[in-house]
């Protein structure tokens, strides 16, 4: 595993994922206030459908005002930009984990890696038939185990 943590530090990973934290700071903020709104909307109803109606309102208003108002479409997509940009920065932590699992087999680990892989698999598939958990891993900030197997044996069987 230190082969890996070495591969994960030689390929980047740490300033893209300073980056992403970085850019996260105000997706976090916002989700703090929804949760609390989340919240307030449990104690009083009314309360909790009138900020939600105004906020989803306000927006859409926004966009539609975008459109409207300004001579490119690009103004009004950098509304959604909030929306979308999560979704960019997992895609890059998942290809950013393959890349140093791709680092360990040119350093000669590949196939204790794999071991190690089929261990967490094994150990995975046990928990969760124990706790009764199934969880999506499509938002996950690592690809599945399974997907970095086949990745690895594919890049293993083309080397």
């Amino acid at each position: 595993m230190m082969a890996h943590d070495l591969a994960t530090h030689l390929h980047g990973h740490g300033w893209v994922s300073r980056l992403a934290l970085w850019y996260s700071v105000p997706t976090r903020i916002v989700a703090l206030l929804v949760r609390q709104l989340l919240k307030l909307s449990r104690t009083v109803p009314a309360v909790g459908c009138t900020v939600v109606g105004f906020l989803m309102v306000s927006y859409f208003g926004f966009i539609l005002m975008s459109l409207i108002f300004y001579d490119s479409l690009l103004d009004s997509l950098l509304f959604l930009a909030p929306l979308f940009a999560p979704l960019l920065f997992i895609g890059q932590a998942k290809l950013l984990e393959r890349m140093a699992d791709r680092a360990v087999a040119d350093l000669g680990y590949g196939r204790k890696l794999l071991e190690v892989f089929y261990g967490w698999q094994a150990q995975h598939q046990e928990s969760s038939r124990r706790l009764g958990l199934a969880q999506p891993d499509w938002l996950a900030g690592q690809p599945s185990i399974a997907e970095r197997i086949r990745s690895l044996e594919v890049y293993l069987q083309s080397r």
